[in-house]
């Protein structure tokens, strides 16, 4: 089953993960801004205010980084970034960073295998050759999850670095890519579609 196609998560709800596009950064200031101050800490590892938070998320839609969103219900709820870091280093030599969110009451319900699973898929098909994960050193969580994807990890003094090595891309990737793209790229079309018709006509242009 495509990771587009919707599903029910173990709540019961209707979810789905897909690739956010520039229409969608809206929806996902507003995830991040949702955040508690604990997620908005282990996330970024320090406080951060709505107003670095907003310009955060337009910034993530730029040539060097992609987004992966946890849709419940038409809302994002969580989300995984991947940001190429040396765009300019030889193919196959690149290493990409990969930051995760994900709101209080959907963390801990095997979210993260799957955008972990688009993340890796999508590095490798972009000559990226390691994806870096970086925690609180607490987050026993997100190191169970890098060390399931085969992370080596390495203790610093205030957060543990994870390098998942990557697998050189094959036609087989590339086109499972492009399938889950297109799939996207139709469903965010849907989204903004509904988003548009539920939108309230204002007083003086309603007939």
């Amino acid at each position: 089953m495509a990771l587009a196609a919707r599903y029910n998560n173990l709540a019961g709800e209707a979810a789905h993960i897909r690739r956010l596009w520039p229409s969608d950064v809206a929806g996902y200031r507003e995830h991040l801004l949702r955040l508690d101050r604990a997620a908005r800490y282990a996330r970024f590892g320090a406080v951060i205010s709505d107003a670095v938070l907003a310009d955060h998320a337009n910034a993530c839609f730029g040539a060097e980084t992609l987004v992966f969103g946890y849709f419940v219900e038409g809302v994002i709820r969580g989300a995984a970034e991947l940001h190429i870091l040396d765009p300019g280093a030889r193919l196959y030599l690149r290493e990409g960073e990969a930051a995760f969110s994900v709101e209080k009451p959907w963390r801990h319900s095997g979210l993260g295998s799957a955008l972990i699973g688009r993340l890796v898929l999508a590095a490798g098909n972009r000559g990226l050759r390691v994806l870096v994960i970086s925690c609180l050193p607490q987050n026993f969580a997100m190191q169970g999850l890098a060390k399931k994807f085969g992370a080596t990890l390495k203790c610093e003094t205030d957060e543990v670095m994870g390098k998942i090595t990557v697998q050189l891309p094959t036609p087989q990737t590339i086109f499972a890519e492009v399938v889950e793209d297109s799939l996207d790229f139709a469903t965010a079309l849907f989204d903004l579609q509904k988003r548009i018709f539920r939108s309230p006509v204002p007083a003086d242009q309603a007939a």
